[in-house]
């Protein structure tokens, strides 16, 4: 990355070696209490175009959260968040006008399968790709992310639902929509 971010762990959360897609390791969650932690900052407010990607090989495939940055339960603006629900892939925002923006992919997510995910804003359209190939896309133009709120990798802070599997290769790049 350019911006120098300190990455914490919580729960015992390690690099394992167990299973990879590049570099001979990964973030493995364990599905019950470990997750890591980046600083809050205000490059993690996103008000234009942006894309959220990596690679992920699910152990469980419902409500398994891969990254978020979701104030609490009851403070939910300017919310995001890339999981795991009823075996598809969820792309949540839920901004400032406190309406919640759902992406679900048309795919199937299976266990022990490595998958590559990217959330696309381009403009106002907001698109999911899986394996490089659209699954859904939706307009949303408002702001996505605190600058006071701590993302997370692995958990959603306000109801857990913590990563049961591998986290690899996972990049967030504010002001471009890298694929379109």
């Amino acid at each position: 990355s350019s911006a120098n971010r300190t990455i914490s762990t919580s729960g015992g959360a390690s690099i394992s070696t167990d299973q990879f897609k590049f570099g001979g390791s990964s973030f493995e969650g364990n599905g019950s209490n470990k997750f890591l932690t980046v600083p809050a900052s205000s490059d993690f407010v996103m008000t234009g175009d942006y894309t959220i990607e990596g690679w992920f090989r699910a152990d469980a495939t419902t409500g398994d959260t891969i990254i978020s940055c979701w104030p609490t339960a009851t403070d939910k603006r300017a919310a995001f968040a890339v999981w795991i629900y009823q075996n598809k892939l969820r792309w949540d925002t839920r901004p400032a006008n406190n309406v919640t923006y759902s992406l679900d992919s048309t795919s199937t997510i299976s266990t022990g399968t490595w998958y590559n995910f990217a959330i696309v804003r381009s403009g106002t359209t907001q698109s999911m790709y899986i394996n490089g190939s659209l699954e859904n896309s939706n307009t949303m133009s408002d702001t996505v992310g605190l600058s006071s709120v701590t993302p997370t990798i692995g958990r959603i802070i306000a109801h857990a639902d913590f990563f049961d599997g591998y986290i690899d290769e996972l990049r967030l790049t504010k002001g471009v929509a890298r694929y379109t």
